[in-house]
């Protein structure tokens, strides 16, 4: 097997040397035998006449400790998406409250500031590896910019307000929807790509339901609805 000429002397002694050490492992594989048996007869004289057998010991059942119904990680998402909301009602307080006491640049100033500093939070969170916050700042920066397109044009804003609901909504929705998709390659967490489908499937809806208050035909309204 080793390719080895065997017609020569040295060959020889290294066959023997093999069938001796062959013949020492299988006496200590007999001795090791020997000697597990001789332990197991003192253990089983030893043991106390009370005492069965390891195979007749009845079964210990231990105690079954309930799982806590709030982990510590359903806690945390708890916790973050009641601060997220929080933050969310109170950009919609200040968009209401303060309508009538700000200017339109003011208002608009703190707006989109708020709305950029979600955004860089949510970048600073994801680098740090912290992915729960990270997802809900982000659904925060979408909610956001929403507010951002509403304020927009309820003030009027570059003349946003002549625009028609409908299409002024069904072009916000799809701006605000590559705007996520766009951050979300950025950032890489699941919730912008969802937030973006679901916000961009507004987008047609109501460009169908703008051009059928532009035709006013029913069958363009009947499309727009389906």
């Amino acid at each position: 097997m080793c390719r080895i000429s065997l017609t020569d002397p040295l060959a020889g002694q290294v066959w023997t040397l093999s069938v001796q050490a062959a013949g020492l492992l299988r006496t200590r594989a007999d001795l090791i035998a020997a000697l597990r048996s001789q332990q197991s007869r003192v253990s089983i004289a030893t043991r106390p006449a009370t005492q069965p057998p390891p195979s007749q010991q009845p079964a210990v059942l231990m105690p079954v400790v309930p799982k806590p119904e709030w982990s510590r990680a359903k806690v945390q998402n708890l916790l973050l998406a009641l601060g997220v909301g929080l933050l969310a009602a109170a950009a919609v307080v200040f968009l209401v409250v303060s309508w009538d006491r700000l200017g339109v640049g003011g208002r608009s100033t703190i707006m989109l500031g708020a709305t950029l500093a979600a955004a860089a939070a949510t970048a600073a969170t994801h680098r740090r590896e912290l992915t729960s916050t990270a997802e809900w700042l982000s659904l925060l920066t979408v909610g956001l910019a929403l507010l951002d397109a509403y304020g927009a044009r309820a003030t009027g804003l570059a003349g946003l307000d002549q625009v028609s609901g409908s299409g002024y909504w069904s072009g916000a929705t799809a701006v605000v929807a590559a705007a996520a998709i766009g951050f979300g390659r950025v950032v890489s967490v699941r919730s912008l790509p969802v937030a973006a489908a679901l916000i961009g499937q507004l987008a047609a809806p109501l460009l169908g339901l703008h051009l059928a208050d532009s035709s006013g035909h029913p069958v363009a309204v009947m499309a727009a609805v389906l």
